[in-house]
């Protein structure tokens, strides 16, 4: 297991405490849970801009992601984006 230091504004640090508290976990559970949501959310963002650049090809993009191509069709609806077909 590594370790690794972050630094927060003194507003963020008190709002990660709060949360932490109300959700009855200590700010290390809160962070590792919300770094992965976060990680997660930005793997889908840059598989969508790889593929609506088509510099990713749709299951491309899923391994991207980390998702089923399944799962990566239903981020596309869910962004209003559309699946992406060649003419030939």
């Amino acid at each position: 297991m590594g370790i690794t230091t972050v630094r927060f504004e003194d507003g963020e640090l008190s709002e990660i405490r709060d949360f932490s508290k109300k959700l009855g976990f200590d700010q290390s559970t809160t962070l590792k849970q919300a770094l992965k949501k976060g990680l997660k959310e930005m793997r889908l963002d840059f598989a969508l801009e790889c593929y609506l650049r088509h510099q990713a090809t749709l299951s491309e993009a899923a391994r991207l992601g980390r998702v089923s191509v399944w799962e990566f069709l239903d981020f596309l609806r869910q962004r209003n984006a559309f699946l992406q077909t060649d003419e030939e």
